[in-house]
């Protein structure tokens, strides 16, 4: 859902420059943390194997490759900053061509499914090729959808469409399966965070709106995000030092670490990311001469789509193997 921003020369490079200045930053400075512990001690980052070793500059330029990045989470701003590249080009073209082009989109990636996933053969050991072929796409490409089909009407029934959509994500989350396979993962995760993120349209269309304090913790969702690992890993060494039996808490100690990565999120979306943000908007223009995204805020726990182009912060971040 991109506004008047489609075959405007320079639309596609002010696109992709945005979305550079909004993806990297961040990104680049958890990158910087971790990268000294993987060069003198990198067994404690649990994304590298022994038998692997990662390309730094890769991992610093979300460049595919078999191994993990630094940052664990990067794997999924692989797929981002993928799709970012996909979409800028289409936004050469005028934008009655959109929906042909995600349709063909779609059933390339369908069709290469069928052939290598669900008839078992051998798929091209290339890291690019299992990235422009993983079906996680298709959660972008639902986003847009959803942009597409919201943009001039707003969906009835919102709230229960969002109910449905969280119970069956709830309800996929305490089954047995395995989330690892590409395909599972997109009717686990991807068709109910549709649901939630349509329904969640339909109610703020008709004047509902969530309270300030969900919305401040949205507008941080990217920095929880990427912030997270790291703020988990601390607040378990400390509580597990205070309390040797705190593992046996279950619950409790799970919500205390939801809590501490919400916290650690909140306060470095105030002290990191807003000044980097303030930083990097010296070096673009402050009336805007390219595309503009509409965004939708939701918690990326809810899955990692956003009904627009500005989104990916935020989609189910269950591990998967590394593209």
């Amino acid at each position: 859902a991109t506004a008047g921003g489609f075959a405007k020369k320079g639309a596609s490079l002010r696109f992709l420059q945005r979305r550079a200045f909004r993806i990297y930053p961040l990104y680049w400075f958890f990158t910087l943390i971790v990268l000294p512990i993987y060069l003198f001690k990198p067994h404690m980052i649990h994304t590298v194997s022994r038998t692997e070793h990662v390309s730094i500059l890769r991992a610093f330029i979300l460049f595919p490759q078999w191994a993990a990045p630094l940052v664990a989470q990067g794997w999924t701003l692989i797929h981002e900053m993928y799709f970012y590249i996909v979409f800028a080009a289409l936004l050469m073209f005028r934008e009655k061509f959109l929906p042909w082009a995600l349709m063909l989109w779609t059933i390339a990636i369908v069709a290469n499914g069928i052939y290598f996933d669900f008839r078992h053969v051998t798929m091209p050991s290339s890291s690019v090729y299992k990235l422009i072929s993983n079906p996680m796409t298709l959660e972008f490409i639902l986003g847009c959808v959803l942009a597409m089909a919201t943009a001039r009407r707003t969906p009835p029934l919102g709230l229960l469409v969002l109910i449905v959509g969280g119970v069956l994500l709830a309800l996929n989350g305490t089954r047995t399966m395995d989330l690892h396979a590409p395909w599972m993962r997109i009717i686990v995760f991807g068709i109910p965070a549709g649901l939630i993120v349509l329904g969640a349209i339909g109610i703020e269309r008709n004047g509902v709106n969530a309270p300030r304090w969900l919305q401040h913790i949205g507008d941080a969702s990217y920095s929880i995000y990427l912030s997270q690992g790291l703020v988990y890993a601390s607040i378990a060494k400390i509580v597990h030092h205070l309390f040797p039996q705190i593992h046996q808490m279950g619950i409790p100690l799970l919500l205390c670490l939801a809590a501490s990565g919400i916290v650690g999120g909140l306060l470095c979306y105030r002290f990191v990311e807003t000044p980097l943000i303030n930083l990097t908007r010296k070096f673009t223009s402050s009336k805007p001469k390219g595309p503009e995204i509409a965004t939708v805020k939701n918690a990326d726990s809810l899955s990692h789509y956003k009904t627009s182009i500005d989104t990916t912060t935020n989609r189910q971040r269950a591990q998967q193997p590394v593209i």
